[in-house]
């Protein structure tokens, strides 16, 4: 029997959380990292040309990361990132749309996006003002992460879940990208995210992150 194929270079924080929920639930996986793409070949599995991408054993292409977790958490229940109670699923899941919809927007796109992507990958100069600009947004989303933490080790009924997966997945990129949250203004949120990134297959995969931009950046030197 074939395994599942991730599609998408886990730089991308879409991907990379993807990629986590997956080895934490011990699924399988072949994983191709390729960037978005307008190629005829890629948009046959990827219409919109974006990443992730997941392939099942039949070829099937699944689209949108979030409708990817739902796809894997329904067909691999085991190790699930979703709480049981339906209040603390239904915040987990406004987590990851907030990651994904507000969170990623404002900050990775402006920041990771002009510091790494922009200069690195396509060749074109650092937007200072779009950087500016999201890291005067930054205070306003930290702020209130920090303050719906409030005593708890994680976002969801104290316990490591979906929303922890998609939130530290942009803030790795934010590392990426050069930008550390303050641990005197948000000291809350600085320690989950040193918990969370604790994780071994984190760690593997930040390294080899780390190695791929260091790589981009001797090369554009």
């Amino acid at each position: 029997m074939g395994k599942l194929t991730l599609h998408g270079v886990t730089l991308s924080p879409f991907v990379r959380k993807i990629k986590v929920l997956l080895i934490e639930k011990g699924v399988e996986h072949d994983h191709v990292p390729v960037p978005p793409s307008q190629e005829a070949e890629f948009l046959k599995i990827s219409p919109l040309g974006k990443i992730p991408v997941l392939v099942d054993e039949d070829g099937r292409a699944i689209n949108d990361s979030s409708v990817m977790v739902s796809y894997l958490e329904e067909r691999f229940p085991n190790n699930s990132a979703l709480p049981e109670d339906p209040y603390d699923r239904a915040r987990a899941r406004w987590f990851e749309a907030y990651a994904s919809s507000s969170f990623a927007p404002a900050l990775v796109f402006g920041i990771f996006g002009q510091r790494v992507v922009m200069p690195y990958l396509f060749g074109t100069p650092t937007d200072e003002k779009v950087v500016e600009e999201a890291l005067a947004a930054a205070p306003k989303y930290l702020g209130y992460l920090e303050s719906e933490l409030g005593d708890s080790d994680y976002f969801v009924n104290n316990t490591y879940s979906l929303a922890d997966i998609a939130l530290a997945s942009n803030f790795c990129n934010l590392l990426h990208g050069d930008y550390h949250i303050d641990a005197e203004k948000y000291p809350k949120l600085a320690k989950w995210f040193a918990r969370v990134i604790e994780r071994e297959h984190y760690q593997e995969i930040l390294k080899q992150e780390k190695a791929f931009v260091a790589d981009l950046k001797s090369k554009a030197k």
